[in-house]
């Protein structure tokens, strides 16, 4: 009888994802996902894209019903009959209501994703590796992924460098937390939120450590 936690199931769905990308045993061992996931240090944490909650409808083709609209509706009235309401697409009319009240409240918290999206994200954060040593941080990634989010504390963002493949990413300071985007960092109060669309493989980054604190050893 199946008796896995809810936990243990998305884990192994993880690495059934990892697998699909190409990821099975058998290629370097560089690319070959751990078996749990890996350790990583306390002071360095992976958060939801943009540090935001993101929202997505699960559906048969996988895809977000917003994105799809009216070029969707023959198939949505075959397999969501109450959104259709016979023609009068009246459910759906109800729906697009609901999503513009939570654009309209919540736009700065959350962030429309693909469902497809959201498993390459969670696989990426799941298989990375992040090792920390003093003022570098290293991070081997079997996944790549846009919109990877760090929340490093201890360190400013002031002269933060990020180094892929021997050259530079560019990173840019924002100036409020909702303006966070690919590409820049947000000096928060203790931390620093970095988010920037992560490659397979290694990419390193070195942190300034922040005035009064000490990086870690």
């Amino acid at each position: 009888m199946w008796r896995e936690t809810r936990r243990e199931f998305l884990r192994m769905g993880t690495a059934l994802a990892a697998a699909g990308l190409g990821l099975a045993p058998g290629g370097n061992a560089e690319e070959v996902p751990p078996a749990k996931p890996p350790k990583r240090e306390g002071d360095v944490e992976i958060v939801n894209p943009q540090n935001r909650v993101p929202l997505s409808f699960f559906i048969d083709d996988s895809t977000c019903l917003v994105n799809t609209a009216h070029f969707f509706m023959p198939q949505l009235a075959e397999a969501w009959p109450d959104m259709y309401c016979n023609g009068t697409r009246r459910g759906f009319e109800e729906l697009k209501k609901v999503i513009t009240a939570l654009e309209g409240r919540f736009r700065d918290r959350t962030l429309w994703m693909r469902s497809s999206e959201l498993a390459r994200y969670w696989a990426a954060k799941e298989l990375t590796r992040i090792e920390r040593k003093g003022n570098k941080l290293t991070l081997r990634a079997p996944v790549a992924t846009p919109q990877f989010t760090l929340r490093v504390s201890g360190v400013a963002g002031a002269g933060l460098k990020l180094v892929h493949n021997g050259a530079p990413v560019p990173l840019r300071e924002v100036a409020q937390e909702r303006d966070l985007a690919p590409g820049t960092w947000f000096q928060n109060q203790g931390h620093v939120l970095l988010c920037f669309d992560l490659p397979k493989g290694q990419v390193t980054a070195c942190l300034p450590v922040r005035e009064g604190g000490e990086a870690a050893g």
